[in-house]
């Protein structure tokens, strides 16, 4: 369950364009299980959590790794987590993290309300940890990209732009994009 309140963790201008980078981040992953060789985000060490068949929702792809860090990707959102620290989820549309106390999440989860209490962060404490988990999962976001290119070369992302009626940047901004997003961050 999300709280909403009012907070000041990033700028208007920071939310803006994280809200659009986030949107095109999602299509890119949603892109890249439908990848012709096979699911790249399961080839990337990310396990599907799939919907039932009796239920609606949004399927969960979670990678953990040995830095005790947790990413769950939905359509709707994303949750970046860290064991000793808990964790933000961002929703798609909506780029303020909403902090949980909870490094690690229990799946299945297919709807934003399915996740554990959070809140928008208030005091400096919590605005400062919501920020340097922005910073971490923008920076797993440009690992990611690296490994994409490496993986697919850069044809791909410029083929999953094409694929998209809402695409306004070219692939090769994708990195920079969010490189000066994380600078505006990191410059709060």
């Amino acid at each position: 369950m999300i709280t909403e309140t009012r907070t000041a963790v990033f700028t208007s201008e920071i939310q803006t364009f994280g809200e659009f980078f986030l949107h095109h981040q999602c299509w890119f992953f949603g892109r890249d299980i439908w990848h012709p060789q096979g699911n790249l985000l399961m080839r990337y060490g990310f396990e599907r959590c799939g919907v039932d068949e009796n239920q609606t929702g949004s399927n969960c792809y979670r990678l953990r790794n040995e830095k005790a860090v947790e990413i769950n990707l939905w359509g709707f959102g994303v949750f970046y987590g860290h064991a000793s620290l808990g964790g933000i989820f961002i929703k798609r549309y909506d780029f303020r993290p909403h902090l949980l106390k909870v490094g690690k999440l229990n799946l299945p989860i297919f709807k934003s309300e399915q996740l554990p209490p959070s809140r928008l962060p208030r005091e400096a404490v919590q605005i400062k940890t919501a920020r340097y988990l922005t910073i971490e999962f923008v920076n797993w976001i440009l690992r990611y990209e690296d490994w994409i290119e490496k993986t697919c070369g850069k044809s791909w992302r410029r083929k999953c732009l094409r694929e998209w009626d809402k695409s306004a940047f070219p692939a090769r901004r994708i990195k920079a994009n969010w490189q000066n997003l994380q600078n505006k961050i990191r410059e709060l």
